[in-house]
């Protein structure tokens, strides 16, 4: 089992001198950007960028209340387009025609990388040095196999592309340049998160790891046996079993406290999406077994 601690990507404008985020082919065009002296109507909605990135909707008629701190005028909607990959959560979705191509760079040791939630045919992702140059470049074909059981399969059931992608293998730099590619041509590429970060190992995961989601979905049923649906969001849930060397409990105990109210990457096995979840744990424990092994148990619910 692994866990990513994810690099910060502060919601900046591409060019300033504290962007992560420095290129994207997503335009910030999901309204006109606010000016402070328009004034606006009810329901009219603008996009506030600088270190904010995010989309509003006027309450009411308001000249000169600046929407980040104006509530009573405005109400926030959410990340703009561009940043919905990058808010923190994978439920909302970056969505652009045929690509996602964002540039990014850290200034930092960044060795692995997920991406949640996407629909793409194919992903690519380029690491670039600038001193060595491109070190790193990887095509990766997202179509799920795993629905291939038969030849009637092969032949007649959709093709489905998997909705994970997660390689802990980059290389090592100091000051990389990240690029990372989604193709879903002739169709809407879309990814809800992009994680970039550094991979530090816990253990084996092992089988008996459980994995399901807690759904926010309403459903009820009238006297006529009538039902209604209101479909919300969900979670992921995960609880991982994992077999940990006895002489590294002390270092697990560790890591896992720096990250119990931090949004972390955990990861059962890289090659196994449904063990991919970023969010919190909510519990964790370490039976010391024996002098060589122990057991733990992690119980992660995703964002």
């Amino acid at each position: 089992m692994q866990l990513i601690r994810p690099t910060e990507i502060p919601p900046n404008t591409l060019t300033a001198n504290e962007a992560v985020l420095t290129a994207s082919n997503v335009a910030s065009d999901d309204a006109p950007e606010y000016a402070s002296g328009t004034s606006y109507s009810q329901g009219d909605q603008v996009i506030v960028l600088g270190t904010t990135q995010r989309l509003y909707e006027a309450l009411q008629s308001t000249t000169g209340d600046f929407p980040p701190n104006s509530p009573a005028f405005w109400v926030d909607l959410g990340a703009i387009n561009r940043w919905k990959m990058f808010d923190g959560g994978s439920n909302t979705q970056t969505v652009n025609p045929d690509t996602i191509e964002v540039t990014l760079e850290p200034g930092t040791i960044t060795n692995s990388f997920t991406l949640l939630n996407i629909q793409a045919a194919e992903a690519q992702v380029t690491v670039t040095d600038p001193i060595e140059g491109e070190v790193f470049n990887k095509t990766y074909s997202l179509v799920d196999k795993g629905t291939i059981i038969s030849w009637y399969a092969y032949f007649f059931e959709p093709i489905l592309f998997s909705e994970t992608l997660t390689d802990l293998s980059l290389p090592s730099y100091g000051d990389p340049t990240i690029n990372i590619t989604l193709t879903n041509s002739g169709d809407i590429a879309r990814c809800g998160l992009a994680v970039i970060g550094r991979e530090t190992d816990l253990g084996t995961t092992v089988f008996g790891t459980s994995v399901g989601i807690r759904d926010f979905s309403r459903k009820e049923v009238d006297d006529f046996g009538n039902f209604s649906v209101v479909e919300r969001r969900f979670f992921r849930l995960v609880d991982y079993d994992v077999r940990v060397e006895t002489s590294r409990v002390e270092f697990v105990q560790s890591i896992l406290n720096s990250r119990r109210a931090l949004p972390t990457v955990y990861i059962g096995d890289e090659d196994s999406p449904e063990t991919v979840v970023y969010g919190y744990y909510r519990d964790f424990d370490i039976v010391i077994s024996n002098p060589a092994l122990s057991n733990a148990t992690i119980e992660v619910e995703g964002l």
